[in-house]
């Protein structure tokens, strides 16, 4: 091969290299998941919702953001982190699991629930809640059984 063409060949091999690495940045990979424990439960049963949002958490500013529906108290909260390494690639989570007591019967649907990471909005779906009424009111016993 003669010194120009060689010159040429060199300089393709980097064009294309270089244009491989220059592709457009992509948007940072994050994911939000709810679910709860039970979704049927009685008045006054707690039941526990955890929301975990996964991926490159860089961004990641403060937790979820939604409401809770009228009927429900909020009993315990925490949050969790968890980092794993494998390989070259680490992977990152943080839950956070909320305890909640639900007051009043009826079907609610708690969420969606959304964070904000890297200017981005990521909602999960909605989850829908039966709340039944206890057949014997919290606190109070079956009757002694008498035979006679």
């Amino acid at each position: 091969m003669t010194r120009a063409v060689r010159w040429i060949v060199a300089g393709a091999a980097l064009a294309s290299a270089a244009t491989a690495g220059w592709a457009a940045p992509q948007p940072p990979q994050v994911a939000i998941a709810a679910a709860v424990d039970q979704a049927r439960v009685n008045i006054g049963q707690p039941l526990t919702l955890t929301i975990t949002v996964s991926g490159d958490l860089a961004g990641l500013k403060g937790g979820p953001e939604g409401e809770l529906p009228q009927g429900f108290k909020l009993a315990a909260s925490r949050r969790s982190t968890n980092v794993a390494i494998q390989g070259r690639v680490i992977q990152r989570s943080v839950s956070f699991i909320s305890v909640l007591v639900p007051t009043a019967a009826g079907t609610f649907q708690l969420g969606p629930f959304r964070v904000v990471c890297q200017g981005r909005t990521i909602s999960t779906d909605p989850i829908a809640i039966e709340v039944k009424k206890p057949i014997l009111p919290p606190g109070s016993e079956a009757a002694p059984r008498l035979t006679l």
